[in-house]
């Protein structure tokens, strides 16, 4: 390899004069240091030490060796380096430059943030993109922070497996990667930082990589292709760095800083608790070398305890036929059951480099983000003859490797009761250790799917529900739903999946699916169907089969039913019977079928009149649609004890109005959904009959459901309509602001009129507002509603929204006083909200009264001097809508004898026993006062008053 010999002879030639000047010690101003990093590793489990291992570059010609820096541990513990501390390895390949690595073990106190960090002059000379190119006198600084703490189990900062320095060729394509590894599982993120020259110091004049100044004075200003501008770029997720491409001139060397930040998942959430700082360096030369070629394999899955075996795993060429190098390096290689590969140590191999590889896993392998596994390949580009050695280019590229707990098996379920199944299942085959618990899933009716590679846990769209989660010793469940035991006659299937512990965490795959059916002791409904939309005199059929599996001789047929409906979709909201009988069947009317749905279940009487048991309950279909520009979404919910995401009957029927132009009202099939591929929704774009949707057009759509209870003795599918659901498509455009907003009730005066019968304590105030509905015709036609919004002190920026209306009034009822201020706005179908209205606003009428006698005798009656409150029978002396009072008397030479506040626990009657201040009884007499009485009211010019006046203090 040759070595810029001019360079390095005006190098020291400058130092010397350096010296000379300042008449200091070589070693202060030298040129060393060009890259590094620190990594914290936990070394004990039952303390708090950890091994801190600093790993930097530096030029071996510069006579300056490492040492004399500062390493600060982030508890106040400080120490200087000295150079005999450092490991110093050389590198054959680069003759000027050496590895140094210094290793300490440092026991913290106490839990919590750390921040290590290495600061120690002087960075290599001429680093171009660090103040200027004169960076020889730029301190170096790299830190690292890890989290202590006991509650979230061992931390350390990851690893980084590759050396903080790489080469680059002029106006080629350059990647580097740190190949980091977490020991504890993870996740590991990536992001630029400008390197530091001290704690929260940056080093002057850093001209970034993707700057265009960086490239002023080197044109052409490209990519490797030709293409422009220069990218650099830096992989959050993977940590692959790119530089396309770097200047094309010899010798020239930069630094980039990046921080690799450790996220740790904890309750569902992920927080970060470190990271470490490389400050790398990238030397450009000049070469008409071709990058290798580097071919790896695509991300895999495995199951815990098998072996991934390749042969060959990665493959590499070279364009220019040198012979070629690949290196692996990542998580699998450094922990207890390592991966292998080979050859290894590598080897230069020609044409074709191969390399092999193999990991036999074990459970404690699993976690939820992959092992990664980057391949680094090299070339060796000797010319003329073989005396020229040319710079190396290298690519990196990564392998993710996901190790999935094996699925458990389950062995057994069965019925215990008419309402309750056994789950049993094997002793799972991972250390209980890692697993922190297993999912229960469930669905009526047989899914059999198998889940593909790399589908861990229990895939969407499968109709499985999780009802629990089993600890980590359990073996076996009992489903009784929670105590509202399982519904009769239904087959329920069963799937688990474990759960691993974090940090690692991630799911098993599922488990296989074992079914069994709940005797059907009760009746089982089979038809919750709309049959007429209304708001008021809306209709829904409801059937129900008997008991057939009832075998009990105490309880004789006939049988006699009741049933009652629910408001909602379940849950005993508003119970009503509506049916009492010995029919399986009911039609029922009178209801709000628009708004609402409703759930119904069935009580099973014997021929003797004695209860015996209920049916689950069953709600009806509700069909929800979401406007679009040019589209309208449907989406339907039903809460049945059947279920209606059946492979046997898979697809759900889309009714829709006008399509037939003779008759625009009656709802024709449009169109069918695969639920179990779809889920319950369907978009209308207007795809039937190729007749676009129109926005002045309302649609009305109904929805068929199809479903199974998975029972032979229950008839399928079980047919079920939706409610008929009515939209407009969407617009952009609000509608007008509605006029002429007035507050109705109390007019000037009728405020004091109001409260005159009304005692002392009354707070249940309200305002009814009322708004001129005649808008704009084009405007009145798109208002679907109202926000009323509503501002104790009418300060703009304080309105909030109260409610909502249909019609044009509305009543704010609940209020503690009148005061307030209003707007409304109008707002269309499709969620646009209008301007505001005007603002109306309603102002207390505020009372205080204070009497001239009283007698602080004992006596219980009139013993204290306080307002006129619930104490008499006239309510309008109540003192209204006072919020302090400030009150002080004085005696007949003007001397004050007593003070009062209001506030806290101090009332504002005031309550004065006639003793001065001091605690002194006054003597009889007249006494002079002034209240200051501040009121409730928006009114500036009532919001304090003054009161003056006299009390005569009998005996």
């Amino acid at each position: 390899m040759s070595i810029n010999i001019d360079r390095y002879a005006k190098l020291i030639s400058s130092l010397l004069m350096l010296v000379l000047m300042f008449f200091a010690d070589f070693s202060v101003m030298a040129t060393h240091i060009r890259a590094g990093q620190i990594t914290v590793e936990r070394i004990s489990p039952s303390s708090l030490t950890y091994r801190i291992t600093f790993v930097g570059f530096r030029d071996s010609e510069s006579g300056v060796e490492f040492g004399n820096g500062i390493l600060n541990f982030g508890d106040g513990t400080i120490i200087e380096t000295v150079p005999s501390q450092f490991i110093v390895q050389p590198l054959p390949q680069v003759p000027f430059l050496q590895k140094v690595t210094f290793e300490i073990d440092h026991t913290y106190q106490a839990p919590g943030f750390y921040n290590i960090s290495y600061t120690e002059q002087n960075r290599n000379n001429f680093i171009r993109n660090i103040n200027g190119g004169n960076s020889v006198e730029i301190p170096f600084h790299v830190e690292s922070q890890i989290l202590i703490d006991p509650f979230l189990g061992v931390n350390s900062t990851p690893q980084l497996l590759i050396d903080p320095l790489d080469f680059a060729t002029g106006d080629k394509f350059f990647i580097h990667n740190p190949g980091a590894f977490d020991a504890e599982g993870d996740s590991l993120s990536y992001k630029f930082v400008i390197p530091k020259q001290g704690t929260g110091t940056n080093v002057p004049n850093y001209i970034g990589l993707d700057n265009p100044d960086l490239y002023a004075n080197f044109p052409p200003y490209d990519k490797e292709d030709g293409t422009s501008p220069p990218e650099f770029s830096l992989d959050p997720i993977t940590g692959d760095l790119v530089w396309d491409a770097p200047p094309n001139v010899d010798e020239f060397e930069y630094n980039v800083a990046f921080i690799i930040e450790e996220w740790r998942k904890v309750n569902g959430e992920y927080i970060r608790i470190g990271f470490v700082t490389r400050d790398m360096q990238i030397i450009v030369r000049e070469s008409d070398n071709e990058r290798p070629e580097l071919i790896i394999p695509e991300d895999t899955c495995i199951t815990a305890g098998t072996t991934l075996s390749l042969n060959p795993a990665a493959t590499a060429t070279d364009p220019d036929g040198d012979s070629v190098k690949i290196e692996a390096f990542g998580g699998p290689f450094e922990i207890s059951n390592p991966a292998e590969y080979s050859p290894n140590p590598p080897v230069w191999q020609a044409p074709v480099a191969e390399l092999d590889f193999e990991w036999s896993t074990n459970c404690f392998n699993i976690r939820e983000s992959p092992w990664q596994v980057v391949f680094k390949v090299s070339d060796r580009p000797f010319r003329n003859g073989g005396s020229t050695l040319l710079p190396s280019l290298v690519d990196f590229k990564t392998w993710n490797i996901t190790v999935v707990g094996p699925p458990p098996n389950i062995n057994d379920v069965f019925p215990v009761s008419a309402r309750s199944i056994q789950i049993n299942w094997d002793d799972y085959e991972c250390d209980n250790r890692i697993v922190s618990g297993f999912q229960i899933w469930r669905r009526v009716d047989s899914n059999p799917f198998e889940p593909g590679s790399c589908d861990v846990g229990m895939p969407e769209g499968t109709g499985y529900e999780l009802i629990d989660v089993a600890n980590e010793n359990e073996t076996d469940y009992l489903d009784d739903d929670n105590g509202l035991g399982l519904s009769p006659g239904a087959k329920y299937c069963y799937r688990i999946v474990a759960v691993f512990r974090d940090p690692q965490g991630g799911e098993s795959y599922v488990s296989n699916e074992v079914c069994t059916t709940v005797l059907a002791e009760a009746p089982v409904l089979t038809e919750v169907s709309v049959l007429e939309t209304d708001p008021a005199n809306g209709e829904i059929s409801v059937e129900w089969l008997p008991p057939f599996d009832l075998t009990d001789p105490s309880f004789p047929p006939p049988y006699n039913y009741k049933l009652y409906r629910h408001s909602g979709f379940n849950g005993g909201n508003g119970r009503t019977l509506v049916y009492e009988g010995d029919q399986t069947s009911f039609v029922d009317t009178g209801i709000d079928t628009e708004n609402q749905p409703y759930h119904y279940q069935v009580e099973l009487y014997d021929s003797n009149d004695n209860f015996v048991d209920t049916s689950s309950y069953a709600s009806s279909v509700y069909l929800d649609i979401f406007s679009g520009l040019d589209q309208l979404t449907l989406s339907w919910t039903a809460d049945v004890p059947w279920s209606n995401l059946i492979d046997t009957f898979p697809y759900h029927r889309i009714y829709r109005n006008n399509v037939d132009p003779n008759n625009p009202d009656q709802l024709v099939l449009i169109d069918s959904v695969n639920v179990t591929a779809n889920g319950f929704n369907y978009t209308d774009s207007g795809e039937f009959n190729n007749t676009p949707l129109v926005d002045s057009i309302e649609y009305c759509y109904v929805v068929r459901t199809a479903g199974s209870y998975g029972n032979s003795d229950i008839p399928e599918p079980l047919l079920n309509f939706s409610q008929e659901a009515c939209s407009f498509l969407s617009d952009s455009i609000p509608p007008c602001p509605p006029l002429e907003l007035t507050i109705n009730n109390l007019e000037v005066g009728e405020c004091e009129d109001f409260l005159f019968n009304q005692p002392c304590d009354f707070s249940n105030y309200f305002n009814e507002l009322s708004w001129d509905p005649e808008l704009e015709e084009e405007c009145a036609e798109d208002v679907r509603l109202y926000n009323v919004y509503f501002s104790k002190s009418g300060d703009e920026g304080t309105f909030s929204i109260v409610g909502t209306t249909r019609e044009p009034n509305f009543t704010h009822l609940d209020l503690d006083e009148f005061a307030g201020c209003y707007y409304i706005t109008a707002v269309d179908r499709s969620g646009n909200e209008s301007e505001p209205s005007n603002v109306v606003c309603r102002d207390n009428c505020p009372y205080y009264e204070l009497p001239n006698v009283f007698t602080p005798n004992g006596d219980g009656f009139n013993d204290t001097f306080e307002a006129y409150s619930n104490q008499q029978s006239d309510f309008s002396k109540c003192p209204r809508f006072v919020e302090s009072v400030d009150f002080k008397v004085f005696n007949s030479h003007g001397k004050e004898v007593f003070t009062y506040a209001s506030g806290n626990e101090k009332s504002i009657l005031i309550n004065w026993n006639g003793e001065s201040n001091s605690g002194q009884v006054l003597n009889p007499g007249v006494y002079y006062y002034i209240a200051i009485v501040r009121f409730r009211v928006l009114d500036p010019a009532k919001k304090e008053r003054e009161y003056k006046g006299w009390v005569h203090l009998l005996e």
